[in-house]
């Protein structure tokens, strides 16, 4: 199966958080834009939106990449 399969065969009730601190998230309708839009729902802004499981992944990376980035700076 190759990843766009993969990416469709997910369930739509896959938990889907903000890309801004991992939150739940809810639409609202802009009626300026005549568009739904995310809205995070701690800190209140328009937001992207990740499956909980990619939002864990990039939260990891960059937690190797600040501990790694530490210890070149100690060294």
């Amino acid at each position: 199966m190759d990843y766009d399969n993969y990416k469709l065969s997910l369930e739509d009730n896959e938990p889907y958080v903000s890309q801004c601190c991992g939150s739940e998230v809810y639409e609202v309708y802009d009626s300026k834009y005549e568009e739904y839009k995310t809205i995070c729902d701690e800190c209140n802004s328009y937001c992207d939106i990740l499956l909980d499981y990619e939002y864990q992944q990039v939260m990891a990376e960059q937690i190797a990449d600040e501990m790694y980035e530490e210890n070149k700076f100690n060294n």
